[in-house]
């Protein structure tokens, strides 16, 4: 199957108002969903993602599921009604990361023991707000590692630092392992409208699946290369 990944630009603070706020006081879902969207039918599909955050925290406290197949996913879903996000087929920072770890002793020779890295840019949403998710373990720790998962939040600081990497030549080797210039066109298109807007990014894979035509999110905000969309800056709440 492979990886269908999305880059969700989104603040702390939207993290906080729609999400966070909600998963610890549900009677919150239906006031944020009419914040989010002035869309009556989005309002409806937001209100179905904050319905299934009150099932989660038994779920997960079950071992049923894993931390980034329910709430980072539904951070995710949520994020992309809120901002435009942007696709990758097969690449990501969580799989730059995974690669970078793994041959570690490698990249450190074609980089000359550089002590830039891009591990270390990616949060765990428990991070964030430990308040939230008390009791509650990120066994991925921020990194995408299944299909339909969120993965971890990259914050605006730290975004100018990961611009930098993904340009700087000496990394070329180690992100075209994962990346090809598609993929990296959509990154790139996500960093500068988070620097732009002020976010941080969040990762996630399989929230849309061209193939077999699912989106759990906002299409309208949906931004690819094979759409030619990829350009468009524009939010759908604004139009």
């Amino acid at each position: 199957m492979g990886f269908d990944i999305t880059f969700h630009p989104i603040t702390r603070e939207e993290l906080k108002t729609f999400i966070f706020d909600v998963i610890e006081k549900s009677s919150l879902s239906e006031e944020r969903a009419l914040m989010i969207s002035k869309d009556e039918n989005k309002q409806e599909s937001i209100k179905n993602i904050y319905m299934r955050l009150e099932e989660f925290r038994d779920e997960l406290l079950n071992g049923e599921c894993g931390f980034g197949e329910t709430y980072g996913f539904a951070a995710a879903a949520i994020a992309g009604y809120i901002h435009p996000y942007w696709y990758s087929r097969q690449g990501c920072i969580s799989f730059i990361c995974m690669e970078e770890s793994k041959n570690k002793n490698m990249f450190n020779k074609l980089l000359n023991n550089s002590k830039k890295t891009f591990n270390g840019l990616l949060e765990s949403l428990v991070e964030l707000s430990p308040n939230t998710f008390k009791k509650i373990e990120d066994e991925s720790n921020g990194l995408i590692t299944k299909n339909y998962c969120g993965g971890g939040y990259i914050d605006n600081s730290k975004l100018s630092y990961l611009k930098e990497l993904i340009e700087d030549p000496t990394y070329k080797n180690l992100v075209s392992r994962i990346m090809d210039e598609d993929n990296l066109k959509a990154l790139k298109h996500v960093v500068n409208y988070a620097l732009l807007h002020n976010t941080g990014i969040l990762e996630a894979s399989d929230i849309v699946v061209p193939v077999s035509n699912e989106c759990y999110s906002d299409f309208d905000n949906f931004r690819a290369d094979f759409m030619s969309t990829d350009n468009d800056y524009s939010n759908s709440r604004e139009i």
